[in-house]
């Protein structure tokens, strides 16, 4: 039986292979033009319009097929697009210079024989059309606005239509930007930028923002600085040129001071403080008495060793000798306790004395583990925000003579947080006295810096103008006063009534 052979089904030769498309030169294409970019029809029309004229070339062709060149986009440069333009608040930024058009409007706008609430109120316009002010920055500069006594309300450029916008001068959309006006009637009160400063960045700032990091805290004191440094370039308020500069250093202590307490008070008040609390009282106590489950029991015990540890190696490595041996002698004995002082909302900073050369190296044989301990001088401060302390006539007319109870103190303090700590700084923390002579404070409940100053125009921000339910129309505010009042001895007690029913419009924006 024969096998069957295969057969040899190898095709030999090149054959010509038609494209679907006709070829083009792409290293003769100009660099504006794909091909990619052409339609079929386009490319069809193109490969007709070569054939029929063999001096044209394809990609001349096709670049009549399309119509025109094609146009390349340019890039906006930086200072033009979005994020990344200016917004005049850079450490390094400068106005340009201004042309002498703009010198003499200028000298017409900010004439001295204009009123001050004329003159602050036109720069204020002008001030948030120069700079672009973004919303993190806006709503802090507007709350320092408020804070001054300026009336803060919306934006009529958003309520307007782009047809409106577009057929309205520069000055017209200036004034629908602003966000910020002054009522005649405060055109009595007393201007002082330094002390609306001092009163905002010591008191309403911390409390209403609660800033977690430094980059907030100088957000707040780089924007006002700059403002006031517009104000004082444009002459704007000559009589206040003084003022406006003392502002502006109030502004550079705020940076550094604030960020600092802000610190003091999540870090505070350190391992030895924070020890004594546990044992002898305060916000940190652990009682002796035994409490209920072995877990929790055991974790008290393992708290108060530590404690005992802390105090122990602090009070022989950095106290006098005499406080030493009063303390040893009183824990011997099993006598020791301490007593909290009263009618003190807290103590300021005098002196910050770091550990001498002896106390590290006694810590470093004996207690390596522990972190070795300064000094801190003081004294007894109360709050003038706070309530009057409850006291007899007697009482009361001896303190305001000269003779209320002043404290000294001395305390010790970890040198981890010895830095955050400076000359003229109010701490409010209870301070406790041991029977052996050494003090202690508590629980870090706030902080001011040296500039604070108490004021009340925090009580006027959340303040408005009662409505009238008579129908007496002559008990109604003068048109155009809106929620302006002046602070005055009739108006404190209207304010406080005030807050307690109702909430600002002002405050909700």
């Amino acid at each position: 039986m024969e096998t069957p052979t295969r057969g040899n089904t190898t095709i030999s030769g090149d054959l010509p292979i038609r494209s679907a498309k006709p070829k083009s030169d792409t290293s003769k294409m100009p660099p504006h033009l794909d091909v990619q970019d052409a339609t079929n029809e386009q490319i069809r029309e193109a490969t007709r319009m070569a054939m029929m004229n063999p001096r044209l070339n394809f990609s001349d062709a096709l670049a009549a097929a399309i119509g025109a060149k094609k146009r390349t986009k340019k890039k906006r440069p930086k200072s033009k697009r979005g994020n990344d333009k200016p917004t005049g608040f850079e450490e390094y930024y400068a106005d340009g210079p201004i042309t002498p058009k703009e010198h003499a409007e200028m000298l017409e706008v900010y004439n001295p024989d204009l009123r001050f609430i004329v003159r602050i109120e036109e720069a204020l316009k002008r001030f948030q059309n120069r700079r672009r002010i973004e919303p993190g920055r806006l709503n802090m500069f507007l709350k320092y606005l408020q804070y001054g006594g300026v009336n803060i309300g919306g934006n009529s450029v958003d309520e307007a239509n782009k047809q409106d916008v577009k057929s309205m001068t520069k000055d017209q959309i200036m004034q629908a930007r602003a966000q910020a006006g002054i009522q005649k009637q405060r055109d009595t009160l007393e201007v002082n930028f330094d002390l609306v400063l001092r009163g905002f960045l010591s008191s309403y700032f911390i409390r209403y923002f609660n800033p977690e990091n430094e980059a907030v805290i100088k957000l707040a004191t780089e924007t006002i600085k700059n403002f006031y440094t517009y104000l004082l370039q444009r002459d704007v308020c000559p009589e206040y040129t003084e003022n406006l500069l003392d502002a502006r250093k109030t502004c550079d202590m705020a940076a550094k001071e604030l960020w600092m307490n802000v610190q003091l008070v999540r870090k505070g008040p350190g391992p030895f403080n924070k020890s004594c609390s546990t044992l002898f009282g305060g916000a940190y106590f652990q009682s002796s008495s035994p409490p209920t489950g072995t877990e929790r029991r055991k974790d008290i015990k393992e708290k108060q060793e530590n404690a005992r540890n802390v105090i122990k190696y602090a009070v022989a490595g950095a106290t006098s000798y005499e406080q030493a041996s009063s303390f040893l002698e009183l824990v011997t004995q099993n006598q020791l306790w301490a007593k909290k002082i009263h009618d003190i909302d807290g103590f300021e900073v005098l002196a910050v004395i770091d550990p001498d050369i002896r106390v590290v190296e006694f810590y470093h044989e004996y207690a390596p583990e522990q972190t070795p301990v300064g000094t801190i001088k003081a004294v007894s401060f109360r709050d003038p925000s706070e309530p009057d302390i409850d006291m007899s006539p007697e009482e009361r007319w001896e303190w305001d003579n000269g003779k209320a109870p002043e404290y000294e103190f001395e305390f010790l303090v970890d040198i981890d947080l010895l830095p955050l700590f400076y000359q003229g700084l109010k701490v409010i923390s209870g301070v406790w006295q041991l029977n052996c002579g050494l003090y202690y404070f508590d629980e870090v409940m706030s902080t001011y810096p040296t500039f604070h100053t108490v004021i009340a125009n925090g009580l006027m921000m959340k303040w408005k103008w009662p409505r009238d339910l008579t129908g007496d129309d002559d008990k109604k505010p003068d048109e155009g006063a809106g929620n302006a009042i002046q602070w005055t001895v009739d108006a404190a007690s209207k304010v406080t009534d005030q807050q307690k029913g109702e909430q600002s419009d002002q405050d909700e924006n």
